[in-house]
């Protein structure tokens, strides 16, 4: 039952770029709030894992991703902050990719987010797996 729940956490986790567009596009500035502040919160799980982890229990792979991950978490959270003027609102409502610098850093920055943070979940799972939990 935990690997079931812990592959639909997975493929939400894995969906999360799309559905950040989405709720952007469905929402507006709601939604943008929105998506800054679970770009936040995530990285505010990030850094409280970093500060209160026992790094001796961990691989060097798994610590070098979750470094990796806080820093596109900052990026993410920094460039999200850009869709609270009119401006940052309508370039990230802009279909494709010809977009702005910032716009395009911030959906880069996102995807790479929730694409690492997947990659970590499934790392957790194989670990819990192999325990027998």
């Amino acid at each position: 039952m935990q690997q079931a729940l812990g592959a639909v956490i997975a493929v939400a986790s894995g969906s999360g770029f799309p559905l950040t567009q989405l709720a952007i596009a469905r929402f507006g500035r709601p939604g943008a709030v929105v998506v800054g502040a679970l770009t936040a919160g995530i990285l505010a799980v990030d850094i409280v894992t970093i500060a209160t982890r026992d790094a001796r229990s961990e691989g060097k792979g798994q610590t070098a991703l979750l470094y990796a991950e806080t820093a596109v978490a900052a990026v993410a959270t920094a460039a999200s902050l850009a869709l609270v003027t009119e401006q940052g609102l309508a370039a990230a409502s802009t279909r494709g990719w010809r977009v702005g610098r910032v716009e395009l850093l911030r959906r880069i920055a996102l995807g790479a987010l929730f694409g690492m943070r997947s990659a970590r979940f499934r790392q957790y799972l194989k670990i819990e797996a192999l325990a027998g939990r």
